[in-house]
């Protein structure tokens, strides 16, 4: 049984050595490491990065500075508490695993010592430091022996097995100069997007969308073309885009995102859009969450929601506003494909009977093209079979007037009441009831 985690028993006249320090300061790493998994096992990875672009165009890649969490709890910032690693400089890449570029550790271990001393890899080397007494009244400084962690870049085509390692870049391309270009789609393991560009970028984009997306929706229901109307769908379209607007502002404002609560918004708010985008009403399946491999995560996802937010809603009720003309009542339709797929409802109000409104406006009104209208009413051609309509369409209760109103629908027998050429109006010609 592994007993390397156990607290140190300390007790009167033991002789300390300093396997006893070390000893306590492997349990206590334990302890800290244990409760923090226990509250989030993803709490590791870069929390700031920033890579040497004038080395790349020497094809070396270097670290300017880092800091953050590996995923064994070692925390590092480099280089300001850490040595800073020398830089990588790949030759050749046999396989697409030698373009992925890491941040690595020596693991940590029991029985191997951990001072690197120029012949042996450790995890630390020894830093010679001046530290100052400072509780006590005249306290004074003393050298002290101090341990800095010493990572190194090592590239996917070499044999990590003995390390810890942080994805760090990866590579797309080495020129004919020896220069490296960088893949500008990779993700490094980090515990905030603002590490990555793209993740960042696209929190940007995402918020701006949506916005843009509620804005125009938002002025098309209440635009005085559509009089009121608008169906169901759009004002919990307009619901939705506006509950996760003030969501992603406040995840923009924050300098604080783990990718893991960016990934959770993304999946909801998409699996939200698909209720209303696809044919299915369901979720596509996206990719699970890899902290390894945010790439991946991310890939599929990141169109996914941008596609579905460019998504344009069609209205399912438009409003045709009637026109009085020469005597006849005209609505423009500026959507020729309405005629096509449309079914047309008009409604008709007056200070008489219900049935005497149905029985004499079906026998009296005449529905055409402009260029057929008055022939229509001449000859008395019904063009336009009118039927009374006992219920409405969901979309068709929130027009104006519907609930107080008679409504019949046009049921057109063929193709001829229309004229050869485009269409671009109907007339409905009522004599007076």
């Amino acid at each position: 049984m592994a007993t390397t985690r156990n607290k140190v028993m300390w007790q009167e006249g033991m002789l300390m050595r300093p396997h006893h320090f070390q000893q306590q300061q492997r349990y206590n790493d334990y302890l800290d490491n244990q409760r923090f998994r226990a509250m989030n096992d993803l709490s590791w990875g870069f929390t700031e990065l920033t890579l040497n672009n004038e080395l790349l165009a020497q094809g070396k890649i270097m670290i300017d500075s880092a800091s953050g969490t590996l995923p064994d709890g070692t925390v590092f910032s480099i280089p300001d508490q850490d040595a800073l690693p020398d830089p990588l400089h790949p030759q050749n890449f046999p396989d697409e695993r030698s373009r992925n570029i890491y941040l690595a550790l020596p693991v940590a271990s029991d029985v191997r010592n951990e001072i690197s001393d120029g012949r042996r890899i450790g995890r630390y080397r020894l830093n010679y430091a001046d530290v100052r007494d400072l509780h006590s009244e005249e306290g004074d400084a003393r050298t002290l022996t101090l341990g800095q962690l010493t990572p190194r870049i090592m590239s996917g085509a070499e044999d990590m097995s003995a390390y810890i390692t942080l994805p760090l870049c990866r590579i797309s391309d080495r020129h004919a100069d020896g220069s490296l270009t960088l893949d500008d789609d990779f993700i490094p393991s980090c515990q905030n997007i603002q590490v990555s560009k793209k993740l960042r970028v696209y929190l940007k984009e995402v918020q701006g969308a949506i916005g843009g997306r509620a804005s125009d929706l938002a002025n098309r229901i209440g635009s005085p073309a559509q009089s009121g109307i608008a169906d169901v769908a759009e004002f919990m379209m307009l619901q939705l885009l506006n509950r996760n607007q003030t969501r992603f502002t406040h995840r923009a404002r924050r300098s604080q995102l783990h990718p893991e609560d960016f990934y959770l918004d993304l999946a909801g708010l998409l699996g939200e859009l698909m209720t209303f985008t696809e044919p299915s009403r369901l979720p596509c399946p996206l990719d699970v969450y890899d902290h390894h491999d945010l790439t991946k995560t991310f890939k599929t996802l990141l169109p996914e929601v941008k596609r579905a937010l460019h998504t344009v809603l069609s209205p399912r009720a438009v409003n045709l506003p009637l026109h009085l003309r020469d005597g006849i009542w005209q609505a423009d339709i500026h959507d020729t494909e309405l005629l096509q797929s449309a079914t047309f409802v008009l409604a008709v109000a007056a200070n008489v009977p219900v049935d005497q409104i149905q029985r004499q406006f079906i026998q009296q009104s005449k529905i055409s093209s402009p260029e057929k209208i008055r022939n229509m009413v001449s000859v008395q051609i019904p063009v336009f079979h009118c039927v009374p309509l006992w219920w409405l369409p969901a979309s068709f209760l929130i027009i104006p007037g519907s609930a107080i109103s008679n409504s019949t629908r046009a049921d057109r027998p063929g193709q001829k009441w229309l004229p050869p050429g485009p269409l671009h109006c109907m007339y409905p010609a009522v004599s007076r009831i």
